[in-house]
């Protein structure tokens, strides 16, 4: 669906992880930022939050989405 401000939007967010990754030099995306800000039992919850759900989840989305694709190709 449209939505009209999207690019903003993304672009606002990639600044927001541009200014992040400056302010904390530390590697690990996402679970250092958590562990500065909240602590390490959220950064550390947040992290297997997203090895078991989040992440595959993602590629299950991409592969019905392809599944999708080939059978209303094929009707």
């Amino acid at each position: 669906f449209y939505v009209p401000y999207k690019r903003f939007v993304i672009f606002i967010g990639a600044l927001s992880y541009a200014e992040l990754g400056t302010m904390i030099p530390s590697s690990g995306a996402e679970y250092s930022y958590f562990m500065v800000a909240f602590g390490a039992f959220p950064a550390y919850t947040y992290s297997w939050v997203c090895t078991i759900i989040i992440k595959p989840s993602q590629v299950l989305t991409i592969i019905f989405s392809k599944i999708r694709a080939v059978i209303i190709h094929l009707l």
